[in-house]
């Protein structure tokens, strides 16, 4: 019982030495009123209210319908069903502009052989009030999904997008709700980009992530001057590999990414970009849910919301949904000067393993040292990490600690050796 406290509370000390401070994040209601959960809904915010709809259910099902989230309550509503003759809406875009919001595109039957998807063009108008829609203008070429949007000077601009099979486009449309009109404007740097991640700030459009291509993730960011029409490349995502199919939201000026997946692996970290310094810094990585993709994100009086999405475990094969709801105020973890308080982040990777680890963090691993304690905390391994990975084949099958300093952080992990 003795070798047993002594193992645990080493393990309690590592674990808690790292430098990296989490924000707060509060777990909600579920989603409930969904049966299961549901990636790539469409999601807007509307009087102090978080409204989620649609999106793909697993078993080749999509649903069509419209949930309210009211944050004084904690309480989810059911509403009319999204608009249009389609039985069901995934992957489209959602925007608010003069405290009316827009919802439409996406895919009629996402991710079905049978029927085969549709692409949509349609353009709806909610009025919150009598909970009622109104058709506008569709848009006035091929259907798509995965658009990515932003909204700069009361107009919405809506960025790339699937337009069906394995076709992808780099178009920038613009939506002017006053005159319901649509107009092509000057396309988006890259040869075509589709689950973009897009914010607004200052009325400039902030583009970045999504995929380029097959497994290209995209890492690049450019932002967006609707005066002058024109795109102007900005510092690159700081996360390594890019990022596809996470969520992004602004606050207080500054852009939040967070989640999805990498080349590598599904992620739960978080990041901040300040377009007045054109800064990346790393946020966090505690996101108190599993690592997943095509979540959804809106922001309620200074706090962010989170939830939905989707993982695929390639061991098992096993496909999750998720319809979990966290609540978070990203602030808490930047300083007096608006900077974020930590520098740095570390991927780990497989965990369990047999033979190597990989190592991966923001500053390309310069500098950093690792130490490998037993549960006697003995140190049984240890030296300079000069490139990616660690050889733990000799280790014998168990749990360790393995402990990364550096010159301004020391991040402390659990490492599974397995057989």
């Amino acid at each position: 019982m003795r070798k047993f406290k002594l193992i645990t509370a080493f393990l309690t000390i590592c674990l808690a030495s790292t430098t990296v401070v989490h924000a707060q994040w509060n777990r909600k209601t579920d989603i409930n009123m969904f049966a299961q959960g549901r990636w790539s809904a469409q999601s807007f915010t509307l009087g102090g209210k978080i409204y989620v709809g649609g999106g793909y259910v697993g078993s080749f099902s999509n649903y069509n319908d419209l949930q309210e989230y009211d944050p004084t309550t904690d309480i989810w509503t059911t509403k009319n069903n999204m608009p249009g003759s389609n039985t069901s809406r995934t992957a489209g875009v959602a925007f608010v502009i003069n405290g009316k919001a827009y919802l439409g595109l996406g895919v009629q039957d996402f991710n079905s052989f049978n029927p085969t998807p549709t692409y949509l063009t349609d353009l709806w108008e909610y009025d919150a009030t009598n909970d009622t829609w109104t058709q506008k203008a569709s848009l006035p070429d091929s259907g798509r999904g995965e658009v990515a949007v932003f909204v700069a000077n009361n107009k919405a601009y809506l960025i790339g997008g699937t337009t069906g099979g394995n076709k992808h486009s780099n178009d920038t449309w613009e939506y002017n709700p006053a005159t319901d009109q649509w107009t092509a404007k000057t396309p988006f740097p890259l040869h075509r980009i589709h689950k973009g991640l897009a914010v607004s700030i200052n009325n400039k459009g902030y583009v970045t992530g999504g995929s380029a291509g097959y497994s290209q993730y995209n890492q690049s960011l450019y932002e967006y001057n609707a005066s002058s029409d024109a795109w102007t490349k900005k510092s690159d995502f700081l996360a390594n590999n890019g990022r596809y199919g996470g969520v992004a939201f602004e606050m207080g000026g500054k852009m939040y990414v967070g989640l999805g997946k990498d080349s590598i692996d599904y992620d739960n970290d978080f990041y901040v970009y300040d377009a007045n310094n054109d800064a990346w810094s790393f946020l966090d990585n505690n996101f108190p849910g599993h690592e997943r993709m095509w979540s959804v994100a809106q922001v309620v009086n200074g706090k962010a919301y989170i939830g939905l999405g989707w993982h695929y475990d390639n061991a098992t094969t096993t496909q999750t949904l998720y319809r979990d709801w966290y609540e978070v105020n990203p602030t808490d973890l930047l300083n007096v000067n608006g900077v974020a308080n930590n520098t740095d982040q570390i991927k780990m990777y497989p965990n369990p393993t047999k033979d190597q680890v990989y190592i991966n963090t923001n500053s390309r691993n310069e500098g950093y040292t690792y130490s490998i304690y037993n549960q006697l905390g003995q140190v049984i391994l240890q030296g300079e990490l000069t490139g990616k990975t660690i050889n733990v084949s000799k280790l014998s099958i168990g749990s360790y600690v393995i402990k990364l300093n550096s010159n301004s952080a020391t991040i402390t992990k659990r490492l599974i050796i397995s057989e």
